[in-house]
């Protein structure tokens, strides 16, 4: 007679298990994969949009930005058929200068011409404008104008070939000029020559610019102030972004410096963030940014910015504020895949616990019989 704990009796509901933890298992690796799937797909699409340029015909302008003054504005291109690299350069890129009312000055710039063919050049000074919200009327805006105190020579010029040529800028500063900043940009404009307009061929071309600082002596003002530090309440992963709005409520220019410092539940200082470096001009609000990029975080953080914009370090400091990273994505998918464990165990769980019983040698005849007579009846 053969034993009812012959190892045979064992395997349909070791079996069982097995696929239980396999099925399990899978799962949890579908959902994984349906979460990279769509996330590599954002990825590509960023990046799809981001590598996606456009050739407008004869006149994209490219706006030089308070930026510059950390980095050198990249020269203006004018493609030809020879040769691709051509351009047209400026130097320097900015001209910062402490001025008396009335007082008269000269600069030298020089513009470069890097093609094989010759250039014709416009010069010009222009209002300075930017990108970040105004908090000043029009006619305020007009007070921080010096395009009217420039003037250039020559103005118009025609370069050969790699050849420099310098250019006399003169700033005459009115009497009546008011204490604080004043800004302008100078711009050089490329002009196509006829010859390969007639070509019919398709030319990227902008202006290359010098943007200009002068600071009437006088009541110089350096004031600003943090509206609020910014970003998502909740957030499921990092890196997470931070927007500084700061508001220049003085008459000249500032470049703030600050940290943004995150801290714990616990009240302890996780990590300090440094923000993003711009100048700010008068009466305009800018939003600079600070990014920490630690990917795995969870539970409450708290964070508060602070700055110092002005020649004796004042400081600037916004409300603190919390938020919450909880990966709310993967908390779902493993309660569903030990759900479906669950279950799948609940439903087997009495082929289980015999199993178990019988590998333990603890199982009793009876209920080995009374397994195998109910699989019986249901064949």
């Amino acid at each position: 007679m053969r034993s009812i704990y012959s190892p045979a009796r064992l395997v349909w509901p070791l079996n069982k298990i097995i696929r239980i933890l396999l099925l399990s298992q899978a799962l949890i690796l579908f959902s994984a994969f349906a979460i990279s799937k769509t996330a590599v797909a954002q990825v590509i699409d960023n990046n799809t949009q981001e590598s996606t340029s456009v050739i407008i015909e004869e006149e994209p302008l490219d706006e030089p930005t308070l930026d510059s003054q950390l980095e050198p504005p990249a020269p203006a291109y004018i493609p030809d058929m020879q040769n691709p690299q051509s351009a047209l350069g400026v130097s320097p890129a900015i001209i910062e200068i402490i001025l008396d009312p009335g007082q008269s000055t000269t600069e030298i710039v020089t513009v470069f011409n890097i093609t094989n063919f010759p250039i014709p050049v416009k010069g010009l000074a222009h209002n300075f404008t930017v990108n970040e919200k105004l908090s000043l009327t029009e006619d305020q805006a007009n007070i921080f104008n010096a395009s009217q105190w420039i003037g250039l020579e020559p103005a118009d010029f025609i370069l050969q070939p790699n050849q420099e040529q310098e250019i006399i800028v003169t700033i005459n500063t009115p009497e009546n000029a008011e204490p604080g900043g004043h800004y302008a940009t100078v711009y050089f404009q490329p002009l196509i020559p006829a010859e390969f307009i007639s070509q019919q061929n398709t030319f990227l071309t902008a202006r290359v610019g010098i943007l200009t600082f002068f600071i009437v002596k006088g009541d110089i003002r350096e004031e600003a102030n943090i509206k609020n530090l910014l970003t998502k309440n909740l957030h499921q992963s990092g890196p997470i972004i931070f927007d500084v709005p700061i508001i220049n409520t003085g008459n000249v220019h500032i470049i703030p410096t600050g940290f943004v410092t995150i801290k714990n539940m616990a009240g302890k200082e996780t990590a300090k963030l440094e923000i993003s470096k711009g100048a700010v001009l008068p009466g305009t609000e800018r939003i600079l940014t600070a990014q920490w990029p630690k990917k795995l975080l969870f539970g409450k953080y708290s964070a508060q910015v602070a700055i110092t914009y002005s020649a004796d370090n004042r400081i600037s400091q916004s409300p603190e504020i919390t938020f919450w990273v909880i990966p709310w994505v993967m908390i779902i998918i493993i309660i569903l895949s030990l759900t479906v464990v669950y279950l799948l165990l609940t439903i087997m769980r009495t082929r289980i616990v015999l199993a178990l019983k019988i590998l333990l040698g603890k199982a009793d005849p009876k209920d080995v019989r009374i397994t195998r007579s109910s699989r019986s009846s249901k064949n």
